[in-house]
């Protein structure tokens, strides 16, 4: 992500030399290939959305488009909020599945909780289970599933630093700095062993150092202004997806293991780091009927 927002000319040349290689050998980048289904699909759903047997009843497209934004911007917009809505939900729920996988002890946990709730699938009531709210909210911070360098501009007139190792010292206004929000998740001092799935660190809510520390580290949906507007219905989803898989299902990792699972910590799979956060290998989990 560095590499977009401050070397733009070699950006640039990048998609120009894969546009050239397309057009004499026929060849192109797998992502140049998956932007243009994305595209092509896109422009499907706007034409659906025009035609009214074929349109859904209710649609971002269709509230956004024509009244609110031209066709095109409202497009955009939908294409800008589906990656950030489907990969990192998905790829957080594998891996919160692989991990219970490794706890049998966790996985009975939640279910007698959820039963005394009466499995609820509303909101307000599946943020009131404690242990489902620290083993989602542990998911997410050990997935960490948008690597992405997050840019900021500063304002104008800078600002001086405090309260660190550079204290006193001032940014100019204008300037361009970017942090990924994995840095902070897995931060060793704000989170002890963070390659390690551990659901019950999120149990702990005694103010204190450590804990503010925690939960100021916490920034997978980011902070302030630019908090990403789906976080609220991105947790809902993870509530109810967890919720109705452990419903029915028990969970148990497809590789048997020497180490017992009755309570044992997943470790955080090898993977790729770029825009997204992508395992190097399948995150196997078999399934067995809940009785």
């Amino acid at each position: 992500m560095p590499v977009y927002t401050n070397f733009l000319v070699l950006v640039g040349f990048w998609h120009a030399s894969a546009d050239w290689i397309y057009r004499l050998s026929g060849w192109e980048v797998s992502s140049v290939i998956t932007l243009k289904r994305l595209h092509q699909w896109a422009d499907a759903q706007l034409v659906a959305m025009k035609d009214s047997e074929k349109a859904p009843s209710i649609s971002f497209l269709r509230i956004m488009a024509g009244g609110r934004m031209s066709e095109q911007s409202a497009l955009s917009e939908a294409k800008e909020m589906l990656g950030p809505g489907t990969d990192t939900n998905s790829a957080t729920l594998a891996h919160i599945l692989y991990a219970l996988s490794f706890n049998e002890a966790l996985q009975a946990d939640l279910v007698r909780d959820l039963e005394a709730a009466g499995w609820p699938t509303d909101t307000s009531a599946l943020e009131a289970i404690p242990r489902l709210v620290a083993a989602v909210k542990e998911g997410i911070r050990w997935t960490g599933a948008t690597a992405a360098m997050l840019p900021r501009i500063f304002p104008r007139g800078g600002y001086r630093l405090a309260g660190n190792r550079l204290a006193g010292n001032r940014l100019p206004g204008g300037i361009m700095i970017a942090s990924s929000p994995i840095r902070y998740l897995r931060n060793e001092v704000a989170v002890p062993d963070p390659e390690r799935y551990r659901s019950e660190r999120w149990l702990t809510h005694e103010k204190n150092d450590a804990t503010l520390l925690r939960d100021d580290y916490y920034i997978p949906f980011c902070k302030g202004a630019p908090t990403c507007i789906g976080n609220h219905f991105a947790y809902l989803e993870l509530f109810l997806s967890v919720s109705q898989v452990l419903k029915r299902y028990s969970l148990h990792p497809r590789e048997p293991s020497t180490v017992t699972v009755r309570d044992h910590e997943a470790v955080l799979p090898a993977r790729e780091e770029w825009v997204a956060a992508v395992p190097v290998r399948r995150l196997e989990v078999v399934s067995g009927e809940r009785r």
